[in-house]
């Protein structure tokens, strides 16, 4: 989310490594504003930073993503079992009351 106040110069400066103290402490003072936009200033670092300085991408090998994707599969299988055990005893209480409600009223049609 790009906050709608967006100070454009100061920005440039900042991002390129040229604000005078006065200028980040303009910056601080717009962050100090509204929380949303520290967000904002950390994913513009991010996006400036120098490749060496950057975090290095998480790589996984093939047999971790295939483990990844087993387990994955795995409770997926599960909840869809807890899924159609919880649908097959809500389809029993369903019918269960229904004949306690019909035994009721033909009790209350017979006794009249």
């Amino acid at each position: 989310m790009v906050p709608d106040d967006v100070p454009l110069p100061l920005l440039e400066r900042y991002a390129i490594g040229q604000c005078t103290p006065e200028d980040l402490a303009e910056l601080e003072a717009w962050i100090d504003g509204q929380p949303e936009r520290r967000l904002f200033i950390d994913r513009l670092q991010s996006l400036f930073a120098h490749p060496a300085d950057r975090e290095a991408p998480v790589n996984f090998t093939e047999t971790e993503i295939e483990h990844a994707w087993d387990r994955l599969a795995e409770r997926m299988a599960g909840q869809a079992s807890k899924d159609r055990a919880r649908a097959v005893w809500l389809r029993r209480a369903g019918v269960a009351i229904a004949c306690v409600a019909l035994a009721i009223l033909l009790w209350l049609l017979l006794v009249r």
